[in-house]
């Protein structure tokens, strides 16, 4: 149930809206983790989705009936923000392949994945997730050039690292693709707080736009 801390009664029968605790009430309601992992992980990846382009040279998308698409041309990527922590998402059962899944219906090979919650002491956190399916080039390649770039300099998201536990990836779930699944998905913890993905898109398409 959602907390009455925002109603006031007064001694005239009247009750009284504080808007500034309501709004932090409602704020706080988007964060339930319960809600969130209530969804397919599809449907989470889904929910807050946004496609960015971006002119490149490089193949971007590949499927059986498609093929390979060669040349400069405007594709696109794709980035999902979901609240909870990075782990409690990607640790629950059909990630990768529900990944997959949606960048397929989405014809990305790219995606960032945006996490924001509240630590345990009441405190915004930010996480950030890539996962690709790139065959030209392999994300841990591409995460360095970027992490590298002109372009991320220029923001500088204090990205540091986050080690995947030993156990992810292992299991009938995930069957053969367990030993790429590691190679195709890194997380970050995002120690600048400020920009959201109306910064980080539009500094991806840059970075990508650049790509030779």
């Amino acid at each position: 149930p959602v907390s009455s801390s925002y109603l006031t009664h007064e001694d005239n029968g009247h009750i009284t809206i504080d808007k500034d605790s309501l709004f932090e009430t409602l704020q706080h309601s988007k964060y339930d983790p319960k809600f969130w992992l209530s969804l397919s992980a599809e449907r989470s990846l889904q929910l807050d989705y946004k496609d960015f382009h971006f002119h490149g040279t490089n193949q971007t998308y590949t499927s059986k009936k498609q093929g390979h698409h060669l040349g400069r041309h405007k594709t696109k990527f794709g980035i999902s923000s979901i609240l909870v922590p990075g782990l409690d998402f990607m640790t629950r059962e059909r990630f990768y392949s529900s990944t997959l899944a949606f960048m397929e219906s989405k014809r990305i090979s790219f995606l960032g994945i945006m996490f924001a919650f509240y630590d345990g002491q009441g405190s915004l956190r930010r996480q950030l997730a890539f996962v690709s399916i790139e065959r030209t080039v392999s994300l841990h390649e591409l995460v360095c050039s970027f992490l590298k770039s002109r372009t991320y300099k220029s923001v500088d998201l204090q990205l540091e690292k986050v080690q995947l536990p030993e156990g992810l990836g292992v299991g009938d779930i995930f069957s053969s693709k367990g030993a790429c699944w590691r190679k195709n998905v890194i997380l970050f913890d995002q120690n600048n707080l400020s920009p959201s993905r109306k910064q980080i898109g539009p500094m991806l398409e840059d970075y990508f736009t650049e790509l030779k």
